[in-house]
């Protein structure tokens, strides 16, 4: 049996660590702790923690000084920050140092939490295996090489040998890398309303070996799905390899799909594997499949009922272990009716569909994704404070059709940001003018004679709003955030107003 994971917490107030250590206890971890950044370090150093959970503001050594000192030693131990000073400054600072993660305290959603760490401790042990793989691959070639130094007759074969075991290094690193990074997983944003029906078939088919084909406008989050399904089958631990297949020219699609030997035509100086061999054990995910020619189809046909590839320019079959999950937007029935795609091709892929549906048949996530985007938007561009969103923006988000889906709201949120730096994001490129729609109280808004009062029109609004967040006032995409105002503020509104919420209902 495995020993748990060691967590340590520096933090200077002594209720927050006891805190944190009840929670982590509960969830099974080892738990030593430190008053500030100096005894931390002499911590680290006595009882060699799998994680770090550091304070910022701390006596006699700040957590950034002692994120700087753990830098020092060339440590490969996580570091998650859990500060109350919650400025995009500060995670910037600490990221910058060193530290893996930034976490607001105090610590609310013990499941987010949860998650948090048992992703960073995952990121950790791949990053660390990585690592020990190199160094044995280097180890083998350090020894292969002085094994050729002994007979001249033997150096031409040792020397091929060393630089077939350096080609597969830097390939599996290039690969290694890309998986660690899909490791920590995209926020699924909407599992829990329009993306709840999707979520529960995914749930479904994720612990089998079924083949999976996702169907959907461009732009709706295929690739995420994908993502998800992986990371929660039982080849989480194995590669996780993306082919867009219509990205890759005709006369490549077999070297890039099953690999090439050396000399297989000009240019293929060495052997290299291809996408299915590098999936081995793990899972082929082939974006855009409606975009492959016939002679293609026919190839992973085969590829599908033998369970075997033929790299291009060998002669000796090559057995394969690979899920494949595909994805397309195209109306594949319609292509096999007019000859563009194989129909004995479908029955394979078309085990077990997912239909993702637009976003404008989702429009309740708008609100989520709209917060989830000007969060993370910001950070990269390096806006410290995150811009509001100006009244009726959001209600301009709700009523637009998005033929683009999530991916044309992305990058409009981005565009906003970069316009609206240090002001209210209004959207008001979103809809030609003239064409927005003024919905705050459609009925009462066209009596002229008998004008709201300014209460009335304040509690439409709210309403409005509320109904938009399905009745959410605190936290990412609440009322609250939306109306651009703090949460108990609100809540003195309605009480005045008379509008009910949660235990008032």
């Amino acid at each position: 049996m495995s020993q748990p994971a060691k967590v340590l917490i520096v933090d200077d107030e002594e209720l927050i660590r006891l805190n944190l250590r009840m929670l982590l206890e509960d969830l099974g971890y080892c738990v030593v702790e430190a008053a500030d950044g100096r005894e931390g370090l002499d911590v680290f150093d006595r009882e060699g923690p799998d994680l770090i959970l550091a304070d910022l503001r701390m006596p006699v050594m700040d957590g950034l000084s002692m994120i700087a000192g753990l830098q020092e030693k060339s440590t490969e131990t996580p570091i998650i920050v859990v500060s109350g000073t919650g400025t995009v400054q500060n995670a910037v600072d600490s990221l910058r140092l060193g530290a893996w993660d930034y976490v607001i305290k105090p610590v609310e959603d013990a499941r987010a939490f949860e998650v948090v760490i048992e992703r960073t401790l995952e990121k950790a042990r791949l990053m660390k295996e990585n690592r020990l793989y190199r160094e044995h691959l280097e180890e083998l070639v350090r020894e292969r090489t002085e094994e050729l130094r002994k007979t001249l007759d033997e150096l031409k074969l040792r020397h091929q040998e060393v630089s077939r075991l350096k080609d597969m290094l830097a390939d599996d690193n290039r690969y290694l890398f890309v998986e660690l990074w899909s490791a920590s997983g995209d926020e699924i944003i909407g599992s829990d309303f329009g993306l709840k029906a999707v979520m529960e078939m995914v749930q479904q088919v994720a612990p089998l070996n079924s083949p999976v084909l996702l169907l959907g406008e461009t732009g709706t989050g295929k690739e995420v799905i994908a993502n998800a399904i992986h990371y929660s089958s039982p080849r989480k631990d194995g590669p996780f390899i993306k082919v867009n297949c219509g990205a890759i020219p005709e006369t490549l699609l077999d070297s890039e799909l099953f690999g090439h030997e050396k000399g297989a035509f000009t240019g293929a100086v060495s052997q290299r594997r291809g996408r299915f061999e590098r999936a081995d054990k793990g899972t082929i995910f082939l974006d855009e499949i409606g975009e492959l020619p016939l002679q293609a189809q026919v190839r992973l046909l085969h590829v599908i009922q033998k369970r075997e590839i033929e790299r291009v320019g060998g002669t000796n079959s090559i057995p394969v272990d690979v899920r494949i999950i595909s994805a397309t937007h195209r109306n594949l029935g319609e292509m096999i009716a007019s000859g563009r795609f194989r129909e004995d091709l479908w029955f394979r892929l078309n085990v077990f569909p997912i239909i993702l549906p637009p976003l404008r048949q989702r429009k309740e996530d708008i609100p989520s994704l709209l917060s989830h985007f000007i969060s993370r938007k910001s950070i990269e561009l390096g806006v410290s404070t995150p811009p509001t969103v100006a009244p009726g923006a959001l209600e301009r988000l709700m009523n637009y059709n998005w033929p683009g889906n999530v991916r044309e709201l992305e990058n409009l949120v981005e565009r906003e940001v970069i316009r609206h730096r240090s002001g209210r994001l209004m959207f008001d490129s979103l809809l030609p003018a003239g064409k927005e729609t003024i919905t705050l109280d459609r009925r009462e808004g066209a009596h002229e004679r008998n004008p709201l009062k300014l209460d009335e029109v304040i509690s439409l609004h709210i309403s409005n709003v509320l109904r938009m967040t399905k009745g959410k006032v605190h936290g990412p995409g609440g009322a609250a955030e939306l109306l651009g105002i703090k949460a108990n503020t609100l809540r003195a509104r309605m009480d005045k107003l008379g509008i009910k919420y949660g235990r008032n209902k």
